[in-house]
């Protein structure tokens, strides 16, 4: 893909994400946005420091895998997801990375059978108590297209893994996605321009609540800041356009 290609690729692609209005509808569309990358499976998981918790979780994986990864308690080989749980920015890996690493080789025999060779893990805006992951996943015959970097890949996934994400939370929210009025004076007046401590000295709190209230609504709204939380705000129509 050039660039022209791969900017209207991730547009028509966020806007199918969001318009799904079911999590078996999000889970194909995510699929077909994917596959154009050279990526065939993913998971979307919630996990704490020692384990993945599938249930409850969006994936395309086998339940032959998962109950394997399950039983033989691979949550403390799996050196992917021990990358995520120390970086803050989604990253590309392979099986070939590790392969010189006696603890992998076992784990990585079993995950190639089961189609998982490569991909893209993002890790996202959550509580203190629990993260989630989105890992997008390809065996060896697959590949990226030719002239997409690692980069590009990466920062593609990361972009869809949010989508997938903000629209997850809309479609499991008990009733719908609201703001508290702090929150949407928070919001209104950082469209204004307004810095956190600008904002409290209008509203008369103190600036560290306002910066409380900026990290609910990325928590919320399933984005990387204030200004990607203001835009799905407005998505959304919670706030002024």
């Amino acid at each position: 893909m050039d660039g022209v290609e791969l900017r209207q690729y991730l547009q028509q692609s966020v806007r199918k994400l969001k318009t799904c209005a079911t999590l078996d509808e999000l889970r194909g569309s995510f699929v077909g946005v994917i596959f154009p990358l050279g990526l065939q499976q993913f998971a979307y998981t919630k996990f704490s420091d020692t384990n993945i918790w599938f249930d409850n979780s969006v994936h395309t994986y086998a339940e032959g895998w998962i109950e394997l990864y399950q039983r033989e308690g691979f949550a403390r080989l799996d050196p992917v997801f021990a990358m995520a749980k120390k970086e803050a920015d989604p990253f590309f890996w392979s099986a070939d990375q590790f392969s010189r690493t006696n603890d992998f080789i076992e784990f990585f025999q079993h995950a190639d059978k089961f189609g998982l060779s490569w991909g893209v893990t993002t890790r996202l805006k959550t509580s203190a108590k629990a993260g989630t992951l989105v890992t997008c996943t390809a065996s060896r015959s697959s590949q990226p297209p030719d002239g997409l970097s690692v980069d590009q890949l990466v920062a593609c996934c990361r972009l869809l893994s949010e989508a997938f994400h903000q629209t997850a939370l809309v479609i499991t929210a008990p009733g719908s996605i609201t703001l508290r009025p702090r929150e949407k004076e928070v919001l209104e007046l950082s469209a204004l321009g307004m810095s956190g401590s600008e904002i409290a000295a209008i509203i008369g709190v103190s600036p560290i609540y306002v910066a409380e209230i900026s990290r609910n609504l990325i928590q919320k709204f399933g984005v990387r800041n204030k200004l990607a939380a203001l835009w799905r705000a407005s998505e959304l129509d919670l706030v002024d356009h």
